[in-house]
C-alpha cells in the first residue's frame, strides 16, 4: 500500500506542478536524512529543494547542508514542526512546514465517538486542512492549540 500511496502522490504533484521535478527519493530514517541531504547536494548539483516526512529529518537535513554550505541553494520543508524545527523556522533554514491540527482533530474525534455512544448524529467524515507555517507567520500561532495544549505531558 505504501508504494502505491507513494506514487499517487506523485501523480498528483506532476499533475498540479508540472514545473517540479522530483529527482530522488530516500525512505529511511532521521539518522539517514542527513546522509541523503549530503549525497544529493553531490549527485544533483541542480537541486533545489527537500522535503522530509518528519520534523527531525529536516534538523538533520539542514545540518547536513549546512557543513556542505548549501543551505542559501537548497531549501528544506516538512511536516509536523518541534521545538528545533520551529527555532530552524524562525532562523530561517528551515522554508516551512506543514502542521496537522492535532488538538482540533482530537476534539472532533472525541466528540464523533460521543455522539456514536449516545445515538446521536455522527459526520462520518470531517475535514482537517494542514496549515501551512512559514518564518513569517509562525509567531502568529498559538501552537497550544494546534499542536498539543501547553500542558500536554506524554
Amino acid at each position: 500500500m505504501g508504494q502505491a500511496s507513494g506514487q499517487r502522490v506523485q501523480e498528483h504533484h506532476r499533475s498540479r506542478f508540472p514545473e517540479i521535478k522530483i529527482v530522488a527519493e530516500k525512505a529511511g530514517g532521521t539518522k539517514d536524512a542527513g546522509m541523503a541531504a549530503t549525497d544529493w547536494t553531490k549527485s544533483h548539483p541542480d537541486i533545489h529543494g527537500i522535503f522530509t516526512a518528519a520534523d527531525t529529518m529536516a534538523i538533520e537535513s539542514i545540518k547536513s547542508l549546512t557543513q556542505a554550505g548549501a543551505t542559501d541553494k537548497i531549501k528544506v520543508s516538512t511536516s509536523n514542526l518541534n521545538d528545533a524545527a520551529r527555532a530552524a523556522l524562525e532562523r530561517g533554514t528551515l522554508t516551512c512546514a506543514s502542521l496537522q491540527p492535532a488538538v482540533s482533530m482530537g476534539r472532533d474525534a472525541m466528540r464523533e465517538a460521543a455522539a456514536a455512544i449516545e445515538g446521536g448524529k455522527v459526520l462520518g467524515r470531517i475535514e482537517a486542512p494542514a496549515l501551512l507555517v512559514t518564518r513569517e507567520k509562525v509567531a502568529s500561532y498559538d501552537f497550544s492549540k494546534i499542536i498539543a495544549p501547553a500542558d500536554y505531558q506524554p
